[in-house]
C-alpha cells in the first residue's frame, strides 16, 4: 500500500518559531537525540545556539523557511542561501514522525528546480553516515569533496 506524499507549504520562519526549531534540532540530531534528559535538553540548547550563530555568521543572507502541513502544523525546516555562485542548502530537517513520506524529496525537487531555473549548482553538506546521502544520490547529487566527517554534494544541470 502506497501513501500519498503530504502536500507541504513553506512559510518564512518567524521569531515565534524558535521553540519549534529547538525541538526539531533536539529530535533530528543524533549527537543529542539519544542522551538522557536533562543532559539532552541542556546540550541540545547549547549546540542549537552555537549552530544558529555559525549559520548567521557564514550565511547572513540565508532564507529560513518552515515546512508546514497546514499553517498550524510545522514539521520541518529549510535554510537556503545563494553562496559563492551556487544555491546552498544549509539545513533541511523533518520531524522523525514525518520522515519517509516523500517530504524531503518534494523539498529537494523544489530546490533543484530553483537552481536549474537560475542556472546554478545546488550544494549541500551531509554527514558521512547519514542515510539521506542515498536520497541525494538518487536525485542526481554527486560527491564533490569529502573528509572523515562530511561529504559535500552537488547537483548541477551541467553534469
Amino acid at each position: 500500500m502506497t501513501h500519498a506524499t503530504p502536500q507541504i507549504t513553506l512559510r518564512r520562519a518567524a521569531p515565534a518559531d524558535e521553540v519549534f526549531l529547538q525541538r526539531l534540532f533536539r529530535e533530528t540530531h543524533t549527537s543529542v537525540r539519544d542522551l538522557p534528559e536533562p543532559l539532552r535538553g541542556a546540550l541540545a540548547a547549547m549546540q542549537y545556539r552555537a549552530r544558529a550563530l555559525s549559520y548567521a555568521s557564514a550565511y547572513p543572507q540565508s532564507e529560513d523557511w518552515i515546512l508546514c502541513l497546514d499553517p498550524a502544523t510545522p514539521i520541518g525546516r529549510q535554510l537556503i542561501a545563494h553562496h559563492a555562485g551556487s544555491l546552498y542548502l544549509i539545513d533541511l530537517a523533518v520531524l522523525p514522525e514525518y520522515q519517509g513520506q516523500g517530504i524531503g524529496t518534494q523539498i529537494l525537487q523544489g530546490c533543484i528546480s530553483s537552481a536549474a531555473r537560475d542556472g546554478l549548482a545546488l550544494r549541500l553538506t551531509v554527514a558521512q553516515g547519514n542515510p539521506a546521502k542515498l536520497l541525494y544520490q538518487r536525485l542526481g547529487f554527486t560527491t564533490h569533496a569529502e573528509d572523515e566527517v562530511n561529504l559535500e554534494m552537488v547537483w548541477s544541470s551541467r553534469t
